[in-house]
Order: structure tokens, then C-alpha cells, then sequence
């Protein structure tokens, strides 16, 4: 997630992030600008 939201920041862009684990955890990440 950390490194998600860095690139999003470096590189002036959106991004989406979806993660299951696999316990079946769910993850998420959404960046705006």
C-alpha cells in the first residue's frame, strides 16, 4: 500500500489497488489527485 501510494505521488498519477489475501482479507487503495 505504502509503495502504491508513493508511485502515485512521484508520478502525478491515479491508482487503484485491490489485494486478497489469502485468508481472504481484503486490501484496498485508491489515490486522487
Amino acid at each position: 500500500m505504502k509503495k502504491a501510494k508513493e508511485l502515485a505521488i512521484l508520478c502525478d498519477a491515479e491508482v487503484g489497488l485491490v489485494i486478497f489475501s489469502s485468508t481472504a482479507k481484503l486490501y484496498d487503495f485508491a489515490s486522487t489527485r
